[in-house]
């Protein structure tokens, strides 16, 4: 499992990590980027995604203002 966290005040909501890795993120209800539900962990921004998920990784090298940490 990987930890992921979506730093909200950073993101603009272009929808890159959304396009790449649709199985992880989405655009919540503000705009920005979230995790889907299925990963959430204390809240839409935070969570942990399997490991076998491949694209979550480049989803958040892809976002355009570094939004996105995969620890």
């Amino acid at each position: 499992m990987v930890k992921v966290s979506i730093d909200q005040e950073t993101c603009t909501g272009c929808g890159t990590c959304v396009a790449l890795c649709g199985d992880v993120f989405e655009l919540g209800d503000t705009g920005k980027a979230q995790l889907v539900e299925e990963y959430q962990e204390g809240g839409p921004a935070s969570g942990t995604v399997p490991d076998d998920i491949g694209c979550t990784e480049s989803a958040a090298q892809s976002c355009p203002v570094d939004a996105i940490s995969v620890e």
